[in-house]
């Protein structure tokens, strides 16, 4: 039987799934005529594993896979979530560069259908590392909102052949970073067809950010 504290924990945990986009996620897998082997519209990442609640009920209530972003590796070691859901369901993204969990994160991704995340946020975290968890919830939802188009147009655009012609074509991103200059110099006696992206040096992972990258990818 469990302790009081351990029930209150439990609980604060499984708040985690009580938000409109988990409940979401939930009813569309037990929707009237989904079949039992189908997997959901949207991929779950779940920010923090705590004591492995909200993920041992996702993973219940869910039939595909799910990403857990978690770089607490001393906090994994002594609650051995990790060891006790070893399911090929679960993809474990432990780097502590945002830049590396998103790679991971991406990749895993387009290897299940590149359909939508639902980012699934355990408070704890956020209270824990206020700066890093939030900005990868930050970072998801731009994504979210920004390939969230009809008939999934964005992948439909995204995934076409690059360099078909003879000429490349350059998108520049910078923040005032001092080479860039001579960068756009060279293309332009090149005649290379080249796009600057310039952002304030606070811009970086948030949601204008993505969504002015992620438009300027498509766009160019």
């Amino acid at each position: 039987m469990l302790g009081q504290g351990e029930q209150s924990g439990s609980q604060r945990e499984l708040a985690t799934l009580n938000t409109p986009s988990a409940q979401a996620l939930f009813a569309d897998e037990t929707a009237p005529g989904t079949a039992s082997e189908a997997t959901p519209s949207k991929l779950p990442v779940l920010l923090g594993s705590g004591f492995g609640y909200a993920l041992e009920e996702l993973l219940r209530r869910t039939t595909g896979p799910v990403a857990v972003l978690d770089k607490e590796t001393d906090i994994l070691a002594l609650t051995t979530v990790r060891e006790r859901f070893p399911s090929p369901r679960v993809l474990w993204i432990t780097e502590t560069e945002p830049e590396a969990v998103l790679a991971s994160l991406t990749r895993w991704q387009h290897e299940h259908g590149d359909k939508p995340l639902c980012p699934l946020v355990n408070a704890f975290y956020l209270r824990l590392d206020r700066t890093w968890y939030q900005a990868l919830r930050t970072s998801i939802e731009a994504c979210v909102s920004t390939t969230s188009t009809p008939d999934n147009a964005f992948w439909d655009k995204a995934i076409q052949p690059r360099f078909g012609g003879d000429t490349p074509r350059v998108l520049l991103i910078t923040s005032n970073y001092f080479l860039m200059g001579e960068v756009v110099g060279a293309c332009r006696k090149l005649n290379i067809p080249h796009l600057l992206l310039t952002l304030e040096n606070k811009e970086l992972g948030g949601v204008d950010f993505v969504e002015r990258l992620l438009t300027a990818v498509l766009e160019f």
